[in-house]
């Protein structure tokens, strides 16, 4: 059953980040947390790893492409970096299941550093499975209607958030 949820997972998140340029968080921590198991800090931790090589190999297809501008994603990037630095040191200030109501309410309008150790296995198989995804993606995006990728991404969005809201509720209560 993880192997499934890993492929499954792995290709929806490379699927995002390929063809839409974005979202791959917003999929795995939740994937990480209640499909493979792991608590709120391994898998914002785990997170960073897989979107950030899929993210990266995602990026060097779509450049391949001729599908990127460059200097807007440098200063893109340099501005995230920032800001996950500052968000992954406020994260482990914060309880998990605020944490995740948290994440939860940000889906619908990224933390590693702390001696937090997200399962490896789990993690490299996940990237290795989105870095396919990705890699598929760029490739769809080029002949696909945007319009629709970008719909379709929106009620995955609406369904990850409610799972996640669903899932963090009793932990507030």
């Amino acid at each position: 059953m993880t192997l499934a949820i890993i492929v499954a997972a792995g290709a929806l998140i490379g699927l995002s980040l390929g063809a839409l340029g974005g979202g791959g968080s917003i999929l795995t921590v939740p994937v990480l947390v209640y499909g493979l198991g792991q608590a709120a800090a391994q898998a914002t931790t785990g997170s960073l790893v897989v979107v950030g090589v899929t993210s990266l190999v995602g990026a060097i297809t779509a450049y391949r492409s001729g599908n990127v501008l460059l200097t807007r994603g440098l200063a893109f990037g340099a501005v995230a970096i920032a800001g996950s630095a500052a968000g992954a040191r406020a994260s482990g200030l914060v309880p998990a299941p605020v944490l995740l109501a948290a994440f939860a309410v940000l889906l619908l309008a990224v933390r590693a550093g702390s001696g937090v150790h997200a399962s490896w296995n789990l993690v490299v198989l996940l990237t290795a499975v989105a870095i396919i995804g990705a890699w598929a993606g760029a490739r769809v995006a080029a002949r696909a209607d945007t319009s629709k990728l970008q719909a379709s991404f929106t009620v995955l969005l609406v369904l990850v958030a409610g799972y996640t809201a669903w899932r963090a509720l009793p932990g507030l209560i």
